[in-house]
């Protein structure tokens, strides 16, 4: 079975986006942690928080780790993905020119 043309190119094209997608996510990660300095200080709590959960602390301060860090990682991801929307915002108003 011979593959067509077009079903190389669409398969080209999904991959290329798929790849494209994972290098503007890291891009954008690593831009916003060095410039955001409170992007970093947040990233740098959770890995903290994170090492203090895995060596094993008491039960009530568990709860109040997970909790804080929930809201942490949930603070970091909303700013990566607004920072991701604008950054794709920008890169469509190149493509559009």
């Amino acid at each position: 079975m011979k593959i067509s043309r077009e079903q190389r190119n669409e398969v080209y094209e999904q991959l290329m986006q798929g790849y494209l997608k994972g290098e503007l996510a890291k891009n954008v990660y690593d831009k916003k942690k060095l410039l955001d300095e409170d992007f970093a200080n947040r990233d740098l709590e959770i890995a903290k928080k994170i090492k203090i959960i895995k060596n094993g602390i008491v039960e009530t301060e568990i709860m109040e780790y997970q909790i804080e860090l929930q809201q942490k990682i949930k603070e970091q991801v909303l700013d990566f993905a607004f920072e991701m929307y604008q950054q794709g915002m920008r890169d469509m108003a190149k493509v559009l020119r």
